[in-house]
């Protein structure tokens, strides 16, 4: 097994304060995101080497406390959406920053 340290269970008692928002962020969102780091290669270990895609998702849910059902099918849904559909959050996300930038002057 090429990286058997990913498979080991740590148990933490760290539980995050953060949880999502149903009513604005929904799974299918959160894993644009996780897929955008992971494509980009965006987050690393602590050996500096690229985390797997598990690793990853495992990362977010804990942070956000919400498990994907299937990490895969939900990264499949997202992959296969029609091309003006596929990164909709993110494009939502970036409308967000610039009417803030509007508001503030920085347009």
């Amino acid at each position: 097994m090429e990286h058997p340290k990913y498979f080991i269970k740590i148990e933490t008692d760290w539980k995050s304060p953060l949880f999502l928002n149903p009513d604005f962020v929904n799974y299918t969102d959160i894993m644009e995101n996780i897929c955008g780091f992971y494509y980009l290669h965006c987050v690393n270990g602590g050996d500096g080497r690229n985390v797997p895609f598990s690793l990853l998702v495992s990362g977010f849910e804990h942070l956000f406390n919400f498990k994907f059902s299937d990490q895969y099918k939900k990264r499949d849904e997202v992959i296969k959406r029609k091309v003006n559909k596929r990164t909709g959050f993110l494009d939502r996300m970036g409308t967000a920053i610039n009417e803030k930038a509007k508001e503030e002057g920085y347009w």
